[in-house]
């Protein structure tokens, strides 16, 4: 099983301190003469010298656009709130003079801050854009050739509709895309935010009904059934699902699994094959990485598609108050890849042979 660990992660903490000291005293966490990445030779495959080769030489250049971000975002801070403060004095004095309208001066006031705030944190979004578009390719090229990753979300959440785990939905939003493969097993990872309209008396509302991780493992083989792992919903939700659902509840020998899960399939033999004890271990370890410790999942066709709930992105930069040295953001790529590896292999889906 490959496996990447970095040993001896030096990150400078960023608190509250911190963050007051750059805006009362404009002091910074510089770098500290060369990036030093850390030693990781005891890996079976050290990223070091790929560190070294693919990513060392845009450091110096990241962190000179941080510094000159972080200069400009203060600059406009100490312009900025008191505008907005002023804003709001005015708003609450037009609001106290007048006699109606109290929607489109509420509304007007809300948007000019908006844009002060917009026009304030600019520096800092897009010098943390300018790291994904640029490093992040790379980090994930350690990988393998095929590997590439994108702000933009590539993939279509409706064709994964098969899946029977989608909940129901009209807009869909996607976000930093990572495509590539791990023993002939294709891997696909997005953000995805998925909503939906619903009429409420005469109001309509937009409503957030997932928002997290997509994992699609396509393999070089088929299921002979479907399986799916749900949150457990209770013993009168359980009973509904089972009424409306041509697949049968599967019984496991995992008992902390079982409270938590529901299991359905349409091929009882093959459910238990795959979901042993180690592998739903390694599924909660996932989602504890990617997410909010919840999961669900499907077994369907030739794919294991993921979805794993996430309050949080999870393909962001670290603090734009840490030096550009990107090891933070390495090491939590690595993990998270490390552990999507890991499930490939326990359930051996690259092994052309049957079930």
């Amino acid at each position: 099983m490959a496996q990447f660990p970095l040993a001896g992660l030096q990150v400078p903490a960023v608190g509250a301190s911190t963050v007051a000291a750059f805006f009362l005293r404009n002091e910074v966490i510089r770098l500290n003469g060369p990036a030093v990445f850390p030693d990781d030779s005891d890996a079976e495959r050290p990223f070091k010298p790929h560190y070294d080769a693919h990513i060392l030489p845009d450091v110096e250049r990241f962190e000179a656009d941080r510094l000159a971000a972080l200069g400009t975002f203060r600059s406009r801070c100490f312009m900025g709130v008191p505008a907005i403060i002023a804003v709001a004095i005015v708003a609450i004095v037009i609001l106290a003079m007048a006699g109606g309208g109290e929607d489109f001066i509420l509304g007007g006031a809300v948007v000019i801050c908006v844009f002060i705030a917009g026009w304030m944190i600019h520096p800092v979004t897009t010098y943390k854009a300018g790291v994904k578009e640029i490093v992040f390719p790379k980090i994930f090229s350690f990988f393998g050739s095929d590997y590439e990753y994108s702000p933009q979300g590539r993939l279509q959440i409706s064709g994964l509709k098969p899946s029977g785990i989608l909940p129901s939905y009209d807009i869909e939003s996607t976000e930093d895309y990572v495509r590539g493969s791990h023993r002939d097993v294709g891997i696909e990872l997005t953000e995805a935010t998925l909503s939906e309209r619903r009429n409420s008396g005469k109001r309509r509302t937009t409503v957030v009904v997932f928002k997290g991780i997509f994992v699609l493992l396509a393999m070089n083989k088929s299921f002979s059934g479907k399986t799916i792992v749900k949150r457990d919903q209770g013993m009168i939700g359980n009973w509904f699902a089972s009424k409306i659902s041509d697949m049968e509840t599967v019984r496991l020998e995992d008992p902390v699994f079982e409270k938590q899960f529901e299991v359905s399939s349409t091929d009882q033999v093959e459910a238990r094959y795959l979901l042993t004890t180690s592998f739903m271990e390694r599924l909660l370890k996932l989602a504890a990485l990617l997410g909010d410790g919840k999961l669900q999942c499907s077994f369907y066709d030739n794919k294991l598609l993921i979805m794993v709930p996430s309050s949080h992105n999870r393909f962001e930069t670290s603090s734009i108050f840490k030096p550009s040295t990107f090891v933070e953001d390495i090491d939590t790529i690595i993990k998270e890849m490390r552990e999507i590896f890991a499930i490939v292999e326990m359930l051996k889906l690259h092994e052309r042979t049957g079930l």
